[in-house]
């Protein structure tokens, strides 16, 4: 199993990464809490990586691991990847988010004397972004689920149930974290973002916790919901706030004709290469796909030519407003 799926935006600087930690009760791992993640932090300019950790039959610290090494080998490989070391963020969703937390609260800062580069690198995330996440152990709140396969036959051990209650892990060395929870959540109660809120307050940890009141339990970027769609741009501006994003969106191979078109430098680029399209009164049907998608339809008025160009002319303009804005 390859332990990351990358999506590495492309050009001459140093970019954050998130690692993206899909639910699933520790028994699979949802797509949608990945892929479409993962494109939308590329959009932001965030280089993203899913973990395909360890599932079921596997147990603790089998996922742990996995996230840790995930974190190490992101850092380790940082110049290759175009990746800012010191911004390596983890998120997750439900039992993705209690993985995510478990990193946040169990870490180490690498082993300096090891002849392996990975373990020579910090497992800590520079911060946190935790989607309904599954927080405690403890029976009043906890997803059972999620318990029975992470912990088996020892999900009775209660030292081991006080080691994985996160909200009991917090130190002042804890990262800042970004949660966003849904009231009626019926899957993982709101009481788990609550409490590792409430422990993160105590210990002085910069959080921001955005409950909304409706919305079923496992609904990702909530596309189609009228509340809880706007947590992707509560957590982009937090981000900003942590100066995790320090660049304006980029425009690469993942970014949609929609998302172009709607920023006016970028819209002019596409125009000057590919007016009758941007011009099409069928322009609507296909603003939800990449350039690359379009470009392989039959008749399609993009060629590898054409594409290439517009993507090198994308990339020009995003070096253009890190110069801007003081980033290297």
């Amino acid at each position: 199993m390859d332990l990351l799926t990358p999506y590495i935006l492309e050009g001459n600087n140093s970019y954050p990464a998130m690692i993206i930690c899909p639910g699933g009760a520790y028994s699979t791992r949802a797509y949608h809490e990945g892929e479409p993640v993962a494109l939308w932090l590329n959009r932001i300019g965030i280089s993203a990586f899913v973990l395909n950790y360890r599932v079921s039959p596997h147990q603790h610290p089998a996922p742990l691991e996995d996230a840790q090494t995930a974190i190490r080998l992101v850092r380790a490989n940082a110049s290759e990847w175009n990746v800012d070391s010191k911004r390596v963020g983890i998120m997750g969703f439900s039992a993705g988010g209690h993985l995510a937390s478990t990193v946040g609260t169990h870490f180490d800062l690498g082993n300096p004397h090891s002849n392996d580069s990975i373990l020579k690198q910090s497992s800590r995330p520079d911060l946190m972004v935790l989607g309904y996440p599954v927080i405690t152990m403890n029976d009043e709140f906890t997803s059972t689920g999620s318990r029975e396969a992470l912990l088996g036959e020892r999900q009775t051990d209660p030292d081991l149930l006080n080691l994985l209650s996160n909200e009991k892990q917090i130190t002042a060395d804890t990262p800042p974290a970004f949660l966003w929870h849904t009231v009626e959540d019926n899957g993982v109660p709101l009481e788990n973002s609550l409490l590792f809120a409430n422990g993160l307050r105590k210990h002085k940890i910069p959080f921001a916790l955005h409950l909304f009141e409706s919305g079923m339990h496992g609904i990702g970027l909530a596309e189609d919901h009228l509340e809880a769609q706007h947590w992707p741009v509560l957590c982009e501006e937090w981000l900003k706030k942590r100066q995790f994003i320090t660049t304006n969106p980029q425009w690469g191979s993942f970014s949609t004709l929609g998302d172009m078109l709607s920023d006016e430098k970028a819209r002019s680029i596409l125009d000057r290469y590919l007016p009758e399209l941007v011009q099409s009164p069928y322009l609507d049907y296909t603003k939800g796909f990449t350039l690359k998608m379009l470009s392989s339809f039959p008749h399609s008025p993009i060629s590898k030519e054409i594409l290439q160009s517009i993507h090198a002319d994308l990339r020009l303009l995003c070096e253009e407003e890190l110069k801007k804005n003081g980033v290297n």
